[in-house]
């Protein structure tokens, strides 16, 4: 099978690297502009995945990946591939939706992972342009890893640098990944594709499961907007996931679970208490948030790497991706379905103020993806 990997961040170097090592043939490609993306693994030709230390993954190899074909040229990296991975932030898959369309043939499976709805949006792009190749539409809840595009070193005070060649350092390999078609009922088929690349996926109701197992979702804006002073004074010098989740900001997260949950009820998907966290593998979920996430091994490590990695401010994707793409969506859903959502619709007015940017209406809100409209049983058999 060939596969595409669209996107040279994080997730792209995880997966190209991953499934070339396991046998796929891989080419890996990013946009013209974010040529400095991909340029390492051009000049090395591949890429070293590499288990963080300390954290045990089964089922994921490590060791260098040759990767033949490195590119900034759509048409090259999808025209002979029968699975294209959308591995870029939410913000910028249309680009990519758009620039990869008109090179796209019958019988190809694109997955945007995650996917926060974006399979909808670009299926209302290819109506409104007369787009009818036999196509199908997926995404999955999250990325299958937790991964580093960087040389982790144990002694911070060494400069960070690539060691020998590029690598990517994987946290862990998550036991399992929700996934759909949009519309579901093309699932079965797309699923049986994606499966021979990633057996750990599984069949999601719909999109709008997908979309409401986001860990990203669940845990970003909480914790960044409730920490936003200690972001300011230390350009996010501390660790994230476990420094960031006090007992106090673990009962915001916690309150934002049950908020999830009524909106999962109100369109008859059945989620369970703290899943997106459970199902990463490795984690019994007893006691609180704030207490399983600082006894995560994975999560402490990369907490650590997040304070050598991360230079800004607030406009960063752990707001300007989870807000708008994630949680302006749950809201919007919230709303259509009568159920109460504060703490969600909270968060978004807090990061729109710190950030002067109104997100409810550059969101991926119902009205955008053309369900402003419908009704509630509408708006469920749509997906």
């Amino acid at each position: 099978m060939k596969v595409a990997v669209l996107g040279g961040g994080n997730a792209g170097w995880a997966t190209s690297a991953h499934l070339s090592l396991i046998g796929f043939d891989v080419c890996l490609c990013d946009l013209p502009e974010f040529s400095d993306t991909i340029e390492p693994v051009k000049k090395y030709g591949g890429i070293e995945i590499k288990q963080a230390e300390g954290v045990e993954i089964r089922g994921l190899p490590s060791g260098f990946a040759k990767i033949d074909c490195v590119t900034t040229d759509v048409s090259e990296a999808v025209r002979d591939a029968d699975l294209i991975f959308v591995l870029v932030p939410s913000y910028g898959q249309m680009r990519f939706a758009e620039a990869v369309t008109p090179h796209l043939r019958d019988g190809q499976v694109v997955v945007f992972t995650p996917g926060n709805l974006a399979s909808i949006e670009v299926w209302r792009m290819w109506r409104r342009i007369g787009f009818e190749r036999d196509v199908v539409l997926a995404e999955t809840n999250t990325l299958p890893y937790l991964c580093f595009k960087s040389a982790y070193l144990s002694d911070w005070n060494i400069i960070r640098q690539f060691v020998v060649r590029p690598t990517i350092w994987i946290g862990y390999y998550k036991e399992k990944v929700r996934f759909s078609a949009f519309p579901a009922k093309d699932t079965d088929r797309a699923l049986k594709v994606v499966r021979e690349v990633y057996p750990r996926y599984v069949r999601a109701k719909n999109v709008f499961e997908t979309s409401l197992t986001n860990p990203n979702v669940m845990l970003h804006p909480a914790i960044s907007l409730l920490n936003t002073g200690w972001i300011e004074a230390t350009r996010w010098g501390f660790k994230f996931y476990t420094e960031g989740v006090t007992p106090s900001i673990g009962r915001v997260i916690e309150a934002l679970e049950s908020e999830r949950l009524a909106v999962g009820r109100g369109l008859g998907i059945d989620l369970s208490y703290m899943d997106w966290l459970v199902e990463r593998g490795g984690v019994e979920f007893k006691g609180r948030v704030h207490e399983v996430l600082r006894g995560d091994k994975a999560l402490t490590l990369f907490s650590e790497l997040c304070v050598h990695e991360i230079d800004t401010d607030l406009n960063f994707m752990f707001i300007t991706e989870d807000v708008p793409y994630g949680l302006v969506p749950w809201a919007s859903l919230a709303e259509k379905l009568g159920v109460e959502t504060p703490i969600i619709r909270a968060l978004i007015a807090i990061a729109s103020a710190v950030n002067e940017t109104d997100y409810w209406s550059v969101g991926r809100s119902l009205e955008r993806l053309g369900m402003g409209e419908m009704s509630v049983e509408e708006v469920k058999s749509f997906v």
